[in-house]
C-alpha cells in the first residue's frame, strides 16, 4: 500500500480521508468494513489503472495465502456501499480476466484543506462535539481583564468535550472493527443447501452428502438452530429463495470440483435478506474418498461458521457410520425417495435402503431407512404389502438398526410406530418417542410421529406442540405440513387447516395427503363441489389403489347427495378389508341402519385393544353423524 496517505481524495459527492480512515458522502459517513476501506483505498490510489487481483490481494493479505473469491466480496462490499448498482457501475470497474479499475474522476486535497477532524477508523465519521450557547458565548474574545482567562477556561472544556468525545467515538468504532474482524453474526438459523457439483463426474449425491455433512457438525452448535437435510434436498431456487422458503436467516452454500486427486471446495455464508455474503473462504484438499473430504471441509467450515455464530464450539463429529462410499449414496438416494411419500417413492427407497444395507451390512442408519420406509407404507393401504407384513419388517429393521447403534433416532421413532399401531403397547411407543426426540431434538420426523401418538392419544395440547415444532424444523415439508393442519382440522379450525394444506400442495401439487384431507376439510366447511374434486384426485393420484382415500371419497359423495358413487366406493371398502367404522359410516349415510349396526359390532370389538380408535371416533369431525346418534353411540360408548 502507498505509504502517502496524508491526502483526501474527492470523487463525486464522496469524500475518502486516507490518514483517518473515513469515507463520507455529502458529509455524512458511509459504514465499510476495515478491508473494504484498504481496498477502495488501494483502487482510487491507481485510479484510471487496471490493478490485477493478485497484486490486490498480495498488498490487502501480505504474508497470508487467499483465494479469490475473498477478494471479490470485499469488492462487492465495497460497491454496495458506493450505491452501485448491477450492470452500472460508476467507480469500481471489473475488467475480466485481469482485475478491477476505478473509474471515476478523483481530486486529491490536503488534508489541511479539508475538514480536520480527530483521528478515526473505516466505518464512522467521528462525531461532532456540540458546544453549549453559553459556552460559545463566552468563547469569544471581550475586553478586560477577566476575557484571556474566561478564555482559557472554555478552551479546557471544549477540548475535554472533544477528548470525551473522541474516546467515545474510537470505543464504539473499535468495537465494531472488532465485530467485523472476529465475523460475529446475528443470524439464529441457517441452512446448509446442497452444494453444486462442476466439472467431468459431477454428481448430485457428493453435494448432498457435503450439506449432510456439514449439517450434522453445525447442528450441535446449540444458539443456531439448523435446518435438516432432508428440508433443504427439496428446495429449489436461487440462494435467497432458498433461504426464504426455509424461513432462516443466513445460508450456506458451496461447490465442488475434483481435479486429478484434489478438490477444490468454495464455501460462503449468504444473509438471506440482502443476499449480501457475509462470509467466505476456498479449500484445496487432497481426494482420497468422498469421506476423507467431507471430514476435512466440514470440520474447517464449521470452526470458521462457530466463531461467526455466537463463539460455540461445534459438535464433534459422530462416529462414521459407513466406510463404503456407494452405501452411503444409496442411502441419501433413499431419503429422497422417502421423503415423496407416495407409492412409487417408498417402493424406490426401500430398494435403496437395502442396496445400502446390502453394501454394508453393518451400516444402521440403511436399516433406521427400511423401518421408516415400512413404517409409513403401513398406514398408506397401496396394497403393495399388507400393513401387518409392512410393520413385522419395519421392527425387525428397526431393531438391526438399534442393535448396531442404539444412538439413531430414527430408529427409535420407526420402532415406536410398530409399537402404537401394531402391538398397541401405547406406553412403550412414547418411551420410544420421547427417546428419539432426546436422542435428536432437531429430527422433524420423531416430533411428527410423535404429534399423530399424541393426537390419538387424546392430548390435543401436546400435538400441536410437536406438529407445530416439526414443522419449524422442516418448513418445507409436505407431510408435515399436511400433520399440522389435520390438528386444526380435529380442533374444528378449519380455515387454518385450509391454509397449510394449500401451502402444502404449493410445495407438491400432487401430494396424496394433503388433497385428501383437504377434501375433507371442505366437507366439513360445506363446500361439496370442491371436496369431491379434491378427494377424486386423491384417488387418481393412488391410481385407485389406497382404501384410505377410497373411504374419504365413498364419504364425501355421500353427503354430497351423490350416492351411486358413495355405493361404488363403499364396495371397495367391503372386498378390501377396510376399518369397519368406515364401512359402517358410509352405510349410515346411504340409510342402510342395520347393516351399519353389524359393521359397528365389528368397531366395538376392536376398540377394546385400540383406545385410540375410540378417541377417533369421539373427535374426528368426519364420524360426527355416528355420535349424533344415540343408538349408534351405545355401542362403543363414544360420547360427542
Amino acid at each position: 500500500m502507498s505509504q502517502n496517505n496524508g491526502r483526501v481524495y474527492e470523487f463525486g459527492a464522496f469524500r475518502l480521508h486516507a490518514t483517518r480512515r473515513v469515507l463520507t458522502r455529502d458529509g455524512a459517513a458511509v459504514p465499510l468494513t476495515s478491508k473494504a476501506f484498504d481496498t477502495l483505498l488501494l483502487l482510487v490510489e491507481r485510479g484510471g489503472e487496471v490493478v490485477p487481483k493478485s497484486e490486490m490481494m498480495d498488498a490487502l493479505w501480505p504474508d497470508t495465502a487467499v483465494e479469490e473469491n475473498n477478494l471479490t466480496q470485499h469488492v462487492s462490499m465495497l460497491r454496495k456501499a458506493l450505491g452501485e448498482r448491477a450492470g452500472a457501475h460508476r467507480y469500481v470497474v471489473t475488467i475480466p480476466g485481469r482485475g478491477y479499475s476505478f473509474v471515476a474522476d478523483v481530486r486529491e486535497v490536503a488534508e489541511a484543506a479539508a475538514d480536520s477532524g480527530l483521528d478515526g477508523r473505516a466505518g464512522a465519521e467521528a462525531p461532532a462535539v456540540e458546544v453549549p450557547a453559553v459556552v460559545a458565548a463566552a468563547a469569544t474574545p471581550r475586553g478586560g481583564p477577566g476575557g484571556a482567562a474566561r478564555l482559557r477556561v472554555v478552551a479546557a472544556v471544549v477540548a475535554a468535550a472533544a477528548v470525551l468525545a473522541a474516546g467515545l467515538y474510537v470505543w464504539r468504532a473499535r468495537a465494531a472493527d472488532e465485530r467485523e474482524r472476529s465475523g460475529e453474526l446475528s443470524a439464529k438459523s441457517i441452512a446448509v443447501l446442497p452444494f453444486r457439483t462442476l466439472g467431468a463426474g459431477a454428481d448430485d449425491m457428493t453435494g448432498a452428502g457435503m450439506a449432510d455433512a456439514l449439517t450434522t457438525r453445525l447442528a450441535g452448535l446449540g444458539r443456531v438452530s439448523v435446518r435438516p437435510t432432508s428440508a433443504v434436498l427439496r428446495q429449489t431456487g436461487d440462494t435467497s429463495q432458498a433461504g426464504r422458503a426455509l424461513g432462516v436467516d443466513a445460508v450456506v452454500e458451496g461447490t465442488v470440483q475434483r481435479i486429478e486427486g484434489r478438490a477444490r471446495v468454495t464455501v460462503q455464508l449468504v444473509r438471506v435478506s440482502d443476499g449480501e455474503p457475509l462470509w467466505a473462504e476456498s479449500f484445496n484438499e487432497s481426494y482420497t474418498d468422498i469421506f476423507a473430504l467431507q471430514d476435512a471441509v466440514s470440520e474447517r467450515v464449521a470452526r470458521a461458521l462457530a466463531a461467526r455464530l455466537g463463539g460455540v464450539e461445534p459438535a464433534r463429529p459422530r462416529r462414521r457410520a459407513t466406510e463404503s462410499a456407494a452405501a452411503y449414496e444409496e442411502y441419501l438416494r433413499g431419503r429422497h425417495f422417502w421423503n415423496k411419500r407416495n407409492e412409487e417413492g417408498l417402493r424406490k427407497s426401500i430398494e435403496h435402503f437395502q442396496r445400502a444395507a446390502d453394501l454394508d451390512p453393518a451400516y444402521g442408519a440403511a436399516y433406521a431407512g427400511l423401518a421408516d420406509a415400512y413404517a409409513v407404507l403401513s398406514g398408506y393401504g397401496f396394497g403393495t404389502l399388507p400393513p401387518d407384513e409392512c410393520m413385522r419388517r419395519a421392527r425387525a429393521s428397526a431393531l438391526k438398526a438399534i442393535e448396531i447403534d442404539d444412538t439413531l433416532a430414527e430408529a427409535h421413532a420407526s420402532l415406536a410406530m410398530v409399537k402404537a399401531y401394531h402391538e398397541f403397547d401405547h406406553a412403550g411407543a412414547e418411551v420410544l418417542f420421547r427417546r428419539a426426540v432426546e436422542l435428536n431434538p432437531s429430527y422433524a420426523t420423531a416430533h411428527h410421529w410423535y404429534s399423530d401418538f399424541l393426537a390419538e392419544a387424546g392430548r390435543p395440547a401436546e400435538a400441536l406442540a410437536e406438529a407445530e415444532r416439526a414443522a419449524e424444523l422442516d418448513p418445507l415439508s409436505p407431510i408435515i405440513k399436511t400433520t399440522l393442519a389435520e390438528r386444526f382440522y380435529f380442533t374444528r379450525e378449519h380455515g387454518r387447516a385450509a391454509e397449510q394444506l394449500r401451502l402444502a400442495l404449493e410445495l407438491a401439487p400432487d401430494f396424496i395427503q394433503a388433497h385428501s384431507l383437504l377434501g375433507l376439510v371442505y366437507a366439513q366447511q360445506g363446500r361439496h363441489g370442491e371436496s369431491v374434486a379434491e378427494l377424486e384426485r386423491a384417488f387418481e393420484l393412488t391410481e385407485g389403489k389406497s382404501l384410505r382415500v377410497a373411504s374419504a371419497l365413498g364419504y364425501a359423495y355421500a353427503v354430497a347427495g351423490r350416492k351411486a358413487e358413495a355405493r361404488r366406493m363403499l364396495g371397495l371398502l367391503t372386498g378390501g378389508g377396510k376399518a369397519p367404522q368406515d364401512v359402517a359410516l358410509l352405510l349410515l349415510s346411504l340409510g342402510e341402519r342395520d347393516e351399519a349396526r353389524r359393521w359397528l359390532e365389528r368397531t366395538r370389538e376392536k376398540i377394546g385393544s385400540r383406545p385410540a380408535l375410540a378417541v377417533l371416533l369421539r373427535t374426528d369431525p368426519m364420524y360426527e353423524s355416528l355420535r349424533a346418534d344415540t343408538e349408534f353411540r351405545s355401542l362403543f360408548e363414544v360420547t360427542a
